[in-house]
Formats: C-alpha cells, structure tokens, sequence
C-alpha cells in the first residue's frame, strides 16, 4: 500500500473489517498489504466463510499426506495385463491437488482474535460443512475436534475466550482439546452443571489453572458447593508448593459468580497475585471467609471491586439480595491498600456496616469511583461526597436493567449542604475532581404546597442553592438529573408459566424532583466549561426555547449528548439543524 510496512500497519490497524476488505479490492499492490490485517480479527459473520476455508484446507492437507505416503511405499508386483471397458474412478481426494496455498494456509499465522472458542466450535460444526462447494464424500468429512484442531494448528497465534461448562470436564476428548488451547485463552469461564447433576473434578481444575499461561486477563467461577468432587488420586494430591511453580497464568480479573466450598483453596488465590479487579455475586459464608483471607495475603494489587449485579431479581415481588451486607464489609475490610472503585449491583445489599468500612480514611483517600443502583442510606452518600477528596464518579442512577423504583435518592438540604454559621455551602473537597455526576436530587418542596405560595422565593432560593452547587463542580463532564422512572406493579401470577405478571407504566414527571430552569438553574452552571453530556429525562424543566439551547452551546463547547428535550420543541428543532454533531438521545445509553 504505502511500501512501508510500519505505515501500512498504522492505517490497517484504524480500520474495521469491511472497510479493510474495500481495501484489499483496490489492486494487487493493496491485496498484498490488507489482507493479512482482514484476517486479523474473525467475526461472528464471517464463520460460513471461515468453515470453507478450513474444511477445504484440512482436505488439501490430507491429499499432500496421502500422496506423500503413496510414494513412500515400495511399487507394486507386475501382474497380467487384464482388459477392463471401465475406466478407474479418480482417488476421492484428486480435486484438492493443488500446489498453491490456500487462504487459511497462507493468512492463518495473521489471526489474532475470534469471538471465543465456544463460538469457534459451534461454527465448525460438521452439520454444517457440507454447503456450496465444499462437497465431499460422507466417509470424508472431517468431526468438529478435527477442524478445531486444524485451525488451531493453521493459526498459531490466534487468542481466545473460553467458556469451560461441564461438557468439558465430563468428556476426555474435550478436556484435552481444552488443555491444548488453554496457553492461547484470554478470558476463561469455567462453569458446572446448571442441573446440578454431576460432580464438578476438582483435579481437573487444578490442570485447567497449570495449563493455562500468562495471556489470561479474566478468570470466571460459578461452581455451586455440592458440585465440587475431591478426588483422593495421585494427580488430585500435588503439593500446592509444586502446583504453585506450575501455575504460570496470572489474571488481573477475578470474576465469582457462585461459589461455595467449605475448604480452602490457597493455590487459588496465590495464583491471583495480580489481580485488580474483583467481581462477587454470590458466595457461601465459608467461601467468603477463605477469599478474605485470600485478599489480605496474596492480592496486593487489588484495588477495584463490583458486589451484586445489575439485574433485577425477584422473589415473591422482593428483590433477591445475593449478598449482603455482612459479607460485602468482610472483603471490603480486607483489602491490603485503600480501594480505589466500588461498585454496587442491583442483587447486593449495603448497609450501615459497608459505609463504616467505605469511610475508613484509608479508603476515603483513594476512591475516584463510587456507583450504588438500589436503595440506600441517604446520609451515606453526603458522607462519602465530604470525605473523598479523588471521587472523579458517583452514579446512583441505572436505568439499562431495571426500572427505577429503587433509586437512591439523595434529599435536597442533604445535596446542598448549608452551613449556618459560614452562611454558604459546605466546601466539598471533590469539588474540582468530580467528572461523572448521576443523581437524583428529591424531597423538593413544590410551589403549589400550603404556606409556599406566598413565599416563592424560599422556593427559588432552594433551587439555586441546587444548582449552585452543581455549578462547584468545575470538571464535570457527564451529568443526569433525571431517570426513566418506571412503576413496576405486581397485577397478578402466572401459575402455568410460574412467574409474576407486571404492570410496567412510565412516570410522566419525576415527584418533588429539581426545577430546570433559566433563572435558577442553567446561569448557575455557567462555568461547566468541559460538560460533554447532559441527561435531564422526566424533569420539570423549561428548556424548551431556543434561548435556552442556544445559552447551552456557547457556554457548553464540548456538548455532544443531550437527553431530555421534547421532539416538539423549538429548542429540539433549532439544535437539528444547527448543531447536528450534537446527539438528541431518545433513549439513555444501553436501552
């Protein structure tokens, strides 16, 4: 393309796979230089063409063997010469002869990543091979494992995700296909019996750890305690010392999904050494004491934790709490230095215990993120926000998963934070280190309430005290107010289909929320000079004039999401058609 190879890498790498393909149509000259980068990354919709490729390689292959393995033996005795009127039918393997390289042969070295490996064999499938022009007589068509381990030798370098389920366990020929590309594995699941029917080898699982390498990044657990079988063999008794050399991968991400066990397992968490992140939606109690213990003394690095997740669990009506608060202050008070993000799901439940843990000052020192989606101690969050001088994010609000009917909600004189005696806000020290700010503000008085009405300024005074302290944030780049507020009744249960009937309609205005408007509002935010996105959906507000979007843009430059605005605005047609660079969200992100 450009002669360069450092240059051709530069510009290949930039772009997506139809685009490379684009390039590699140009001529011969670009042909050469795109394609090893198109087969750098194989996606999803590329398999039926991948299974060609290596169905007509893997036949190619067994031709050059057969032929090779044709001359190498000895000629055959002379016989008579016998007349025959029908001719000798071709070998079966005759119309891949052939002394040029196939695709897979020539670009397999180039492929890097796939969609997983999970995914690999189910595009292998031999159910499917036989299409187009990959025909081939039935007693020729290669198994699944055979194509799989063709690609993997075709490509060398390709690195995977792996999902281990229990078929992997419970089957040799699995587990050792497993075990050869564990060395290549990235991101590794490994799962039991979701019956719960068999008992998960826990000698193998100690193979599964020694076999992988120091590629893996994530390393996932889901195995329920009665699953668990300790074999008493000679493989299952290697010395943890001698299992520890072995070990050489060293994820920086431990996932638990479900783990229970009433022994420990130290060459586990010696393993984790480099761990980073940690993700825990359910563990036994026994577990949960053996991770701790594991935290403290062999996870140095760890400094980022997610309890629950983000779904919404129900059990009779009540949202299912996977763990609780006792656990979550466990292995909150067992990290070896202060984290620095904790993040809660739907599923986790913190109470008073976590945020005595939270405000310990060596944890209050290095939080820069702080995210809670169910409801919460309100005082909880003013406490945090007075005592983390790195908070860089604090999210209250999630409305991908779940409808909103449990959202913190933080009070009004609790948000603005009044000090009598200063007669002005409390300073809070994350002040000019706050980016991402997704709250919501409650409990404000409305104007219509007996005794307001003759007192509106009080009622404007509360407002711009609001926004005046949203205006103290001076590097705030994400901003949401509002919520799709959503009332998720109970009409009624399905005793056929065993699950509740639910009566989902929207809230047309959040109830005692913030009043957005010119006067007291957006004046107040005036120096938010690096805000990038604004979400006010459900709000009271008046934005609704060109005024007041057209006040947005010159003191809000890096605009480019906005949220909130009625389609039948005039402020909603004057920015699309004359700020079309700036996105009018009809849904939130991940909706």
């Amino acid at each position: 393309m450009f002669d360069i190879q450092e240059l051709d890498e530069l510009v290949c790498l930039q772009l997506d796979q139809k685009s490379l393909i684009h390039c590699a149509k140009v001529n011969k000259s670009w042909y050469e230089a795109a394609t090893p980068y198109v087969w750098r990354t194989i996606p999803l919709w590329s398999w039926n063409k991948l299974r060609e490729h290596v169905f007509e390689d893997y036949l190619q292959e067994r031709y050059l063997l057969e032929q090779q393995r044709l001359e190498d033996q000895p000629p055959p005795a002379k016989k008579s010469r016998q007349r025959s009127s029908s001719k000798k039918p071709p070998p079966p393997l005759e119309r891949w002869k052939t002394t040029k390289l196939l695709a897979l042969s020539k670009f397999g070295h180039c492929v890097r990543q796939t969609d997983g490996f999970d995914q690999l064999l189910k595009g292998l499938d031999q159910v499917n091979v036989n299409h187009g022009q990959s025909k081939a007589p039935e007693y020729l068509v290669p198994s699944t494992l055979d194509l799989a381990h063709h690609f993997l030798k075709r490509c060398p370098h390709t690195l995977f995700g792996f999902e281990m389920t229990h078929e992997f366990f419970t089957s040799d020929e699995l587990f050792d296909l497993a075990l050869t590309i564990l060395p290549r594995v990235t991101a590794l699941s490994i799962s039991g019996d979701p019956d719960r029917r068999t008992l998960f080898p826990f000698s193998k699982f100690k193979r599964v750890l020694t076999a992988a390498s120091d590629h893996l990044y994530s390393l996932s657990l889901s195995l329920p305690k009665f699953q668990l079988s300790y074999e008493c063999n000679a493989e299952a008794a290697v010395s943890t010392d001698t299992l520890e050399q072995e070990i050489a991968a060293r994820p920086k991400r431990l996932q638990i999904h479900y783990l229970d066990s009433d022994q420990d397992w130290p060459w586990v968490w010696r393993a984790c050494g480099q761990v980073k992140t940690l993700e825990v939606h359910s563990m036994g109690f026994d577990t949960i004491q053996f991770l701790t213990f594991g935290i403290r003394n062999s996870m140095p690095m760890l400094d980022s934790v997610t309890f629950g997740r983000n779904v919404t669990v129900l059990s009779g009506g009540v949202a299912v709490c996977e763990i609780n608060d006792f656990q979550i202050s466990l292995i909150l008070s067992a990290g070896i230095k202060g984290w620095r993000a904790v993040h809660f799901g739907f599923t986790a439940y913190a109470g008073f215990q976590t945020l005595n843990r939270l405000l310990e000052p060596r944890h209050t020192a290095t939080l820069e993120e702080f995210s809670i989606v169910r409801a919460w101690e309100t005082y909880g969050i003013l406490r945090l926000l007075r005592a983390c001088p790195k908070l860089r994010k604090l999210v209250t609000i999630d409305d991908e998963t779940h409808g909103a009917y449990q959202v913190p909600q933080m009070p009004v004189m609790d948000f603005i934070d009044w000090n009598p005696e200063a007669g002005a806000i409390e300073p809070w020290p994350c002040a000019l280190t706050l980016e991402t700010l997704a709250i919501k503000i409650a409990d404000v008085p409305g104007r219509s309430m007996k005794g307001l009405r003759q007192d509106i300024r009080r009622y404007n005074g509360i407002q711009q005290q609001v926004f005046q302290r949203l205006g103290e944030f001076k590097n705030l780049k994400v901003l949401q107010l509002g919520h799709v507020a959503r009332i998720n009744a109970i009409k009624g249960f399905n005793r056929k289909k065993s699950e509740y009937k639910f009566a989902n309609s929207e809230v047309p205005r959040q109830d005692k929320c913030v009043h957005l408007t010119f006067t007291t509002g957006l004046r107040k935010l005036e120096g938010l000079n690096n805000l990038e996105e604004l979400y006010i959906p459900n709000m009271d507000h008046h934005i609704k004039d060109v005024r007041e979007v057209r006040w947005m843009v010159e003191h809000w430059p890096r605009l480019s999401r906005l949220f909130g605005i009625g389609p039948q605005t005039d402020a909603h047609a004057w920015l699309q058609k004359n700020h079309p660079e700036i996105s009018l969200l009809r849904k939130l992100p991940g909706h």
